[in-house]
């Protein structure tokens, strides 16, 4: 089944607190892919409990200076990121690398603020920030819209964030409708 197998979640019971052991044995699925798919230069994997979750990141990178002398085989270093996230973020994180190998999607990826709808997707990861789509009721009975909703990855990037915000805001008042609109921002 690991020669086909191309990711896995492991879900604890929500009352399991994830040991080392716990993060160790995902790794060690990670490796028992690694050796039957050894074609593949990236490996990922979830953990969770649905409190605690775990995105797991194997790459192995080749480069031709790492060519093993006389050999024909190549060197590949391994990198190995384990970052702790929230559950649909995780779950997100596993579809962008399944249907995009090579997605710039970081898993530091911050949270965004739930209460502005229902969470789509991940739309992208810029360097400084994170677009995520979301279903958002504009009045009492409406129909949801689509809106994408933008936060810092770190608070040092507010400022960054607060400038964009201040430009929406005049594109909003300008009345032009083809434009984007600020429809939600946390103080």
């Amino acid at each position: 089944m690991t020669d086909y197998m191309a990711t896995f979640i492991e879900l604890k019971s929500p009352k399991t607190k994830l040991t080392n052991e716990h993060q160790g044995q995902a790794l060690d699925y990670i490796l028992g892919l690694r050796k039957r798919q050894p074609h593949r230069a990236n490996f990922f994997g979830l953990l969770s409990n649905t409190r605690e979750t775990y995105f797991f990141l194997l790459n192995f990178k080749s480069s031709r200076s790492n060519k093993l002398p006389d050999s024909g085989v190549f060197n590949y270093t391994p990198s190995l990121e384990r970052r702790a996230c929230s559950f649909s973020i995780g779950i997100t994180l596993l579809i962008n690398h399944l249907t995009d190998p090579n997605n710039k999607l970081s898993i530091d990826s911050p949270k965004f603020p739930h209460e502005v709808g229902k969470f789509m997707r991940i739309l992208g990861v810029p360097d400084r920030s994170a677009v995520g789509q979301f279903l958002m009721n504009i009045g009492p009975g409406s129909t949801p819209v689509s809106v994408a909703v933008k936060v810092p990855k770190a608070s040092k990037d507010n400022e960054r964030i607060l400038k964009e915000k201040n430009i929406l805001r005049n594109l909003t008042e300008s009345g032009l409708s083809s434009l984007p609109r600020l429809v939600y921002e946390e103080d």
